[in-house]
């Protein structure tokens, strides 16, 4: 079974759009993370006069920061990461899913055409969506879609 087989075409704009933290690249590691820390995100989007240029996650804070020394004044552009795949509001949720299923991404930019952020979409954006949606379908899926039990009784 398939995304499509439960999204269609529905497009991202039809599931809640994470407002993130939004900070310009030469804001200091410290205040990027109290920033998140207040809003409780996970992440921050990097932005130069609206436009995305780059994310800064949990993950790059654990894997860049921690524990290496890295000076709290330290600017993030030289932490965020920018070789990220964006995807813009005409982009349907089963594509979505695909790009984070491929790149292992737990959330995923939402950009205009112009580049500018327009939010975040994250799994767990997703999987409230689905569930919403979908509420016995979701209650009855196998761990994995593409399972089929032997039995009735699910063995």
């Amino acid at each position: 079974m398939s995304a499509k087989t439960f999204f269609g075409d529905a497009k991202i704009t039809e599931c809640p759009i994470t407002t993130p933290v939004v900070v310009p690249p030469e804001t200091s590691i410290s205040e990027t993370v109290e920033r998140m820390r207040e809003r409780g995100r996970g992440y921050a989007m990097i932005c130069v006069n609206g436009k995305f240029k780059g994310l800064f996650t949990e993950m790059d804070f654990l894997n860049k920061v921690g524990g290496k020394g890295v000076p709290p004044e330290t600017p993030i552009q030289k932490l965020m990461r920018t070789d990220l795949v964006t995807i813009t509001k005409n982009t349907t949720l089963t594509e979505a899913i695909e790009i984070m299923d491929r790149h292992k991404y737990r959330r995923i930019p939402v950009v205009d055409g112009e580049g500018n952020a327009l939010g975040m979409i994250t799994v767990l954006d997703i999987i409230r969506y689905l569930a919403e949606h979908f509420p016995a379908e979701v209650g009855n899926l196998p761990p994995r879609l593409d399972q089929h039990p032997v039995t009735p009784e699910g063995g």
